[in-house]
């Protein structure tokens, strides 16, 4: 999961089939830009740059294969279903289409 410029939080509530079944979303009240949800078969880096530009807050699933390199990393809750939190920049070949950095956490439903 990707995310960028996120001052809130967003939780996705899923089913065993991995069927989502609810969305949380709660933004800070000095918040006035959207958010874009995107699954993962709409994968486009330069979008995302796009998105970044116009200050559009987005969240989408990472491919399996996607190189990056981790820039920094954060302290996170175990308990609470974070594995981790970190800054990335995209590495692969398409990385020149979104040369902004990214925050990527990685999250199990315990």
């Amino acid at each position: 999961m990707y995310l960028t410029n996120l001052t809130g939080s967003m939780a996705l509530g899923m089913l065993p089939g991995l069927l989502p079944v609810g969305i949380n979303v709660s933004i800070c009240s000095s918040c006035n830009s959207p958010i874009v949800v995107a699954d993962l078969g709409y994968t486009d880096y330069t979008w995302y740059a796009d998105l970044i530009r116009q200050q559009v807050f987005f969240v989408t699933r990472q491919k399996r294969r996607a190189a990056y390199k981790v820039t920094a990393s954060r302290t996170v809750n175990q308990k609470q279903g974070l594995i981790s939190d970190q800054t990335i920049r995209l590495t692969g070949a398409k990385a020149q289409e979104c040369p902004y950095p990214l925050r990527r956490i990685v999250f199990k439903d315990p």
